[in-house]
């Protein structure tokens, strides 16, 4: 039976300057890294938590929503850094051996995969969800044809969850929670049913969900963070939808 780790990591940002680029940096190592070196000689596969951006300005997290398109829970949304990690990761436990028994002596080294243990964004309006999957997943295929034994991508989640601490605010579900007892399916519910049936992305996919959010720019949407980036809080503060870019546009983005 294969086992492994589940292990979160993101886009760590520095935005305020020296200090806070360092302090990016630094957790950068701690937050990605430093349990990964640890374990990697005994995984059989490493499993990536992915949701998006980390911004740290002047020693405290930081939500810029001039700068980024943001989940309910806070995480700026950018699937090429999710790319950009995937080739990160992969470079760092299968070409430099990091933390793998042999890799000093010059032994080569069989890849550790790579699964997507988990891959989602909050968005109670399903109005930004549709792209984010499209999105994410092409930034999967393109590290794929880059090389990156990626075998598996698991989509959080199914249903609206119990979110840790902040309870059942921020939406994560392709399966809406309307009661105790009574769930809807959301329109990325089908979407992602279709995508996993016929294993493919196709253009018409691709633009309906980017014309969704299009459609959509300037509408309030929940924020379940405080003023200080890091904070739940009960009741959410609004954002809008944006008219930011955050496509993914590294490597081959034609229909996979």
């Amino acid at each position: 039976v294969p086992v492994g780790v589940a292990h979160f990591i993101a886009s760590v940002v520095g935005a305020g300057g020296t200090p806070s680029k360092i302090l990016a940096a630094y957790g950068r190592r701690r937050m990605n890294w430093r349990f990964l070196d640890k374990v990697a000689d005994s995984t059989d596969f490493i499993g990536i938590n992915y949701y998006g951006e980390e911004r740290i300005r002047h020693w405290h997290l930081d939500i810029d929503l001039e700068a980024r398109e943001y989940s309910e829970n806070g995480k700026g949304i950018d699937p090429n850094a999710f790319f950009d990690l995937l080739l990160e990761v992969h470079d760092r436990y299968n070409k430099q051996g990091f933390g793998r028994g042999g890799a000093d002596s010059g032994a080569t080294l069989d890849p550790i995969p790579i699964k997507i243990t988990e891959n989602g964004v909050a968005d109670n309006s399903d109005f930004i969800r549709p792209a984010f999957l499209v999105e994410h997943l092409l930034a999967v295929h393109a590290a794929i044809e880059s090389g990156v034994p990626v075998t598996d991508y698991l989509f959080w989640t199914l249903t609206d969850n119990v979110e840790w601490s902040d309870g059942y605010g921020p939406k994560f579900g392709l399966v809406k929670r309307l009661t105790a007892t009574s769930r809807e399916k959301r329109s990325s519910y089908f979407l992602f049913k279709e995508i996993a049936e016929k294993h493919e992305i196709t253009d018409k996919q691709r633009e309906f969900a980017w014309d969704l959010k299009l459609s959509n720019e300037g509408k309030e949407r929940d924020l379940f963070r405080s003023g200080d980036g890091a904070t739940p809080i009960e009741e959410p503060r609004k954002m809008r939808i944006s008219s930011l870019n955050w496509r993914f546009n590294r490597g081959d983005v034609r229909p996979v």
